[in-house]
């Protein structure tokens, strides 16, 4: 390997170069490769039991209901509480559940709203996990290595996300659906054993003295503060509400239009999260936190879904999913670096609480939306309507973007270069 392609491998790497940042990556790997081996599983479950759109875009709603109404408390106390215990605590619900289901489809009791109810306590857990993890990850490497963190740590879930179903169809196959939840039980493990080795540095938040709702006003004023951060929150709403139609509504489009079963599911969202892995990296690599970049990434992502509805073959549909991922993740990962890079030590969880929020909140809202469109057009048709709409919000959000930088470097010419 040449001196220059050492270099980039390093650079694009970085953050794995420190040890804190490196085992927790590690576990979080393990973790999120099980979370999508059962991802599959029980969407594959959902559709099986009710062959309706609608019941995947519920399911899927119920997820993230608890982000919607908590996500920003869930922010605050990530800025002021233990995030150990809360980080071990709710990897230890979320292993529980998983155990549940498991031993329900083993036994032939698992009922829709089993997992409704999973599904549910899940995101309920998740709500409270995300902003302290979130906002640990800056902790454990130099300031300069923030982007390419973030960047890694989208690039493990995502390689889990090709890595999960693809080991999904081997497990399914061999032990059967309770396997698949089984193996997640199993695999928080590894994330909660690395969480306790690095050892999680102690908040040193501004919010003493402070209440949960002070806290979390101060939050919401610091996005709106700051334009380049709220248009970067809208950004996220728009890719997780429409974008995220691809991991809902695909096991209607494998069975309906494919006719593949649990095994061809893998392999769709497997391609999928091919796309995922191959954004993260280039943020890794390439990223600085740009609002460009969140927003051209949204288009690559629209584009592909709306090609989508015209594939009639898997061998078409294959390389418009890999687009669409690869453009979902990139405009993520760059809307938590630029997120991440504005805040202050004090106020991190608080503006990391606020992309949860937007994640996780319009996620199951966006789900349940085009679950019911499905439900008229069909799951293709849903893809296309999704697809439209996230071309036109990206569109738009570059537009302000670059308005806003104009108007900038205008006030920066009238001011001049004492200004600078």
């Amino acid at each position: 390997m040449s001196s220059e392609g050492r270099e980039g491998a390093r650079s694009t790497f970085e953050a794995l170069r420190h040890r804190g940042f490196r085992l927790l990556w590690l576990g979080a790997f393990v973790s999120n490769v099980g979370t999508w081996v059962q991802n599959v599983a029980q969407g594959y479950l959902v559709y099986a039991l009710t062959h309706r759109t609608g019941a995947l875009g519920l399911a899927n709603f119920a997820n993230g209901i608890a982000t919607l109404v908590l996500g920003p408390w869930a922010g605050v106390l990530a800025d002021r509480g233990d995030r150990r215990k809360i980080l071990v605590a709710n990897l230890a619900i979320m292993m529980c559940i998983a155990a549940a289901l498991g031993f329900l489809v083993q036994e032939g009791l698992v009922r829709y709203e089993h997992i409704l109810a999973a599904y549910l306590l899940n995101g309920l857990a998740w709500t409270f996990w995300a902003p302290a993890y979130l906002s640990l990850l800056p902790e454990l490497v130099p300031r300069e290595a923030v982007v390419n963190a973030v960047a890694l740590n989208a690039a493990q879930f995502n390689t889990a996300r090709v890595v999960g179903p693809a080991l999904a169809g081997v497990v399914i196959a061999s032990l059967g659906m309770a396997g698949a939840f089984y193996l997640n039980s199993l695999s928080f493990l590894a994330v909660i054993a690395a969480i306790l080795v690095v050892g999680v540095p102690r908040n040193e938040g501004d919010g003493e003295g402070e209440g949960a709702w002070e806290s979390l006003k101060k939050g919401i004023s610091l996005a709106r503060s700051r334009p380049r951060v709220l248009r970067a929150v809208v950004a996220v709403v728009a890719v997780a509400a429409l974008g995220g139609s691809l991991f809902t509504l695909l096991p209607a489009l494998a069975v309906d239009r494919f006719g593949m079963g649990a095994e061809g599911l893998g392999l769709l969202m497997g391609v999928g999260g091919a796309g995922t892995m191959v954004g993260a990296l280039a943020v890794a690599r390439f990223g600085r936190g740009s609002e460009e970049s969140v927003h051209v990434s949204a288009l690559l992502a629209g584009a592909g879904l709306l090609l989508l509805p015209w594939a009639g073959e898997v061998w078409i549909a294959l390389p418009l999913l890999f687009l669409v991922g690869l453009g979902y993740i990139a405009s993520l990962a760059s809307a938590n670096s630029l997120m991440q890079l504005s805040a202050g030590l004090g106020e991190r969880g608080r503006v990391m609480s606020l992309y949860v929020l937007a994640l996780g909140g319009a996620f199951p809202l966006g789900s349940m939306a085009l679950g019911l469109v499905g439900e008229r057009l069909g799951a293709a048709g849903a893809f296309g309507v999704a697809g439209a709409a996230l071309l036109l919000a990206a569109a738009l959000l570059l537009f302000l973007s670059r308005a806003g930088e104009g108007a900038t470097r205008k006030a920066r010419g009238a001011l001049g270069p004492r200004w600078e």
